[in-house]
């Protein structure tokens, strides 16, 4: 019975270190999993159109530590948000091409680790359309007041003062919604600024705004240049270039007290990032404005540029038996040929391509064609002379 009995007690010491096994084993094995954390969110989302049928969007990703990201995209502010792309750690930017002309769109983004996400960052929203700056950014179009935290993200709520608050009044240039600014104490330079939005070094482009304010201010629209690693474009090395702005100041006010202000401005060497702003002002004050945009010059060109009729032009010489007109098309088919090339790898490319090296392939692209517009009519006009 003693014998069975310390089998018994031994036995039952066996399955106690065996349990304890058991249990230590699973304990380590499943403490990684029990440790990972869904990522950090990338801290801030910016969408801006950057050609024809393409809206670039970029997060910034400092101190996030992810295996990728996901992009979301909707229709409306509130959603609902579908997911429209899945990037790696090492692109946190998207090219969003399948878009329609005129359609306001609202982007989201969220880090991800394993099967773990972030919260989301976001909305931002963009629009197809050669005027980058759409008179909705701040919503106008829709009923209701708001506030910077509640409209898109287009404009920096932190650009000058966070408790500037922004609200909509129906007194416009012909009586529509318009943006009353309530500005800060002693700003240096109040107002509002965009997002970064991709532009290259000699690129044009026009800005326009209505805007009416108290006696005392200095109301202005501009734009400030900054380089590829985002620091202003400044004069060190520049000639000529002091700063790294340019601005223009109203026209004499109507009687109503609305004054317009337009400008057409271009990129100071080295520039691969524009800031548009609005409204500029040294003392407390209280603005009203409407109508804002930016048109950006290039991509409109290369949307109305008809390549086809150019073609149609140019094979008319390429026909041509004189030897002269031979000639002169031996450019024109090179041109040709690189304007080719530059298309096939916008369309082939765009799926890695971060927003700047599209819009570098964009204005490549324009640059050419211009050019290549400007080759077939002047050699066209020569075979004539010839003939």
């Amino acid at each position: 019975m003693r014998s069975q009995a310390q089998a018994t007690t031994a036995a039952r010491g066996e399955s106690k270190r065996l349990t304890l096994l058991i249990v230590l084993i699973s304990l380590i094995v499943s403490a990684p999993v029990q440790a990972a954390r869904a990522p950090r969110a990338p801290r801030s989302i910016d969408a801006v159109r950057v050609g024809p049928g393409v809206i670039g969007v970029e997060w910034d990703t400092r101190r996030v530590k992810a295996d990728g990201f996901i992009v979301y995209r909707a229709l409306k502010r509130k959603g609902p948000y579908k997911t429209v792309a899945r990037r790696p750690a090492d692109r946190p930017y998207y090219l969003d091409a399948a878009v329609k002309p005129d359609t306001l769109y609202f982007y989201k983004v969220s880090a991800v680790s394993g099967k773990r996400a972030s919260s989301r960052t976001g909305p931002t929203c963009a629009w197809d359309s050669d005027q980058i700056v759409p008179n909705g950014s701040f919503e106008l179009d829709r009923p209701g007041p708001i506030e910077v935290p509640n409209c898109p993200l287009w404009w920096s709520r932190r650009a000058y003062n966070a408790r500037t608050p922004l609200y909509v009044r129906r007194d416009g240039p012909e009586g529509e919604q318009c943006v009353e600014i309530q500005a800060a104490n002693n700003s240096v330079s109040g107002g509002l600024r965009s997002m970064l939005i991709p532009m290259i070094e000699g690129e044009i482009w026009y800005e326009e705004a209505w805007a009416r304010h108290l006696p005392g201010a200095r109301p202005l629209i501009g734009y400030c240049c900054f380089a590829e690693n985002r620091k202003p474009v400044r004069g060190e090395g520049i000639p000529g270039f002091k700063k790294p702005y340019d601005y223009v100041q109203a026209g004499p006010p109507e009687p109503d007290g609305w004054a317009r202000y337009s400008g057409k401005f271009t990129a100071l060497p080295g520039t691969c990032y524009v800031q548009i702003w609005l409204i500029g002002f040294r003392a407390r004050n209280t603005f009203w404005l409407d109508g804002a945009k930016m048109v950006d010059l290039t991509a409109k060109r290369v949307r109305e540029f008809d390549l086809a009729s150019v073609k149609t032009a140019a094979a008319e010489l390429f026909g041509s038996r004189s030897a002269e007109a031979q000639m002169l098309t031996q450019p024109l088919r090179k041109l040709e040929q690189e304007i080719d090339t530059v298309r096939a790898r916008v369309k082939s490319e765009i799926a890695r391509l971060s927003p700047l090296e599209y819009r570098r392939l964009l204005v490549e692209l324009d640059r050419k064609q211009t050019q290549y517009d400007e080759q077939v009519w002047k050699a066209k006009t020569m075979a004539l002379l010839i003939d």
